[in-house]
């Protein structure tokens, strides 16, 4: 690679890779439509930020897409939760962890559920508001550990009091634990992020 195409690279990597929140949805958001569904998750403790990809499940686990390295949403919980919107039909699945000091953080200490692992995903359905879980993150030594809880009651109160044209439409949704077929190696993955997807 020439000098002027590390120089190109390097600047792609520091703009898009430095992206502190992709795809929470604000609280005016529409009602889904046939093509979409809405998601959500509790998160704590509060300096975690967590990175969702839609992708696929084969023989060997959960990989992202690499055709359309797109975010479905990475960011941290606002008031204890986070809020999407994937495709109907789209597989998503958890690809990355960073503990931060905050959301203007740019880079945390990064954990990814590599081959050998599990990771969280779910197929999106259509035209719904679904609560997967609640995940509780905690360290492990030098690895990062999760709990699955199942707060319903309160995802579906916190929807009902902040996204008024959600309220009333929560329903639970399945997830699985899934291997994971992610490298664990360094390989750099540059997300593009497409507004409105």
């Amino acid at each position: 690679m020439s000098q002027f195409g590390r120089w190109i690279a390097l600047a792609l990597l520091l703009a898009l890779g430095g992206c502190t929140s992709v795809g929470q949805l604000e609280k005016d958001v529409a009602a889904p439509t046939e093509k979409e569904s809405i998601f959500i998750f509790g998160l704590d403790p509060q300096d975690i930020r967590v990175s969702l990809m839609h992708g696929s499940i084969s023989p060997n686990g959960f990989s992202q897409s690499q055709l359309s390295p797109v975010f479905t949403l990475k960011g941290i919980a606002k008031n204890g939760y986070l809020v999407g919107k994937a495709s109907a039909g789209d597989i998503v699945g958890i690809i990355r962890m960073e503990v931060v000091k905050g959301e203007s953080d740019l880079y945390g200490k990064g954990y990814v559920p590599c081959r050998g692992n599990k990771t969280l995903t779910f197929e999106v359905p259509a035209g719904k508001v679904i609560y997967i879980a609640d995940l509780h993150y905690f360290k492990n030594g030098s690895r990062l550990g999760v709990n699955y809880r199942h707060h319903f009651d309160s995802a579906m109160r916190y929807i009902d009091e902040n996204y008024p044209n959600l309220k009333g439409k929560v329903e639970v949704w399945p997830y699985q634990l899934t291997d994971s077929n992610m490298p664990c190696s360094s390989t750099i993955y540059i997300p593009i992020v497409i507004p409105g997807r």
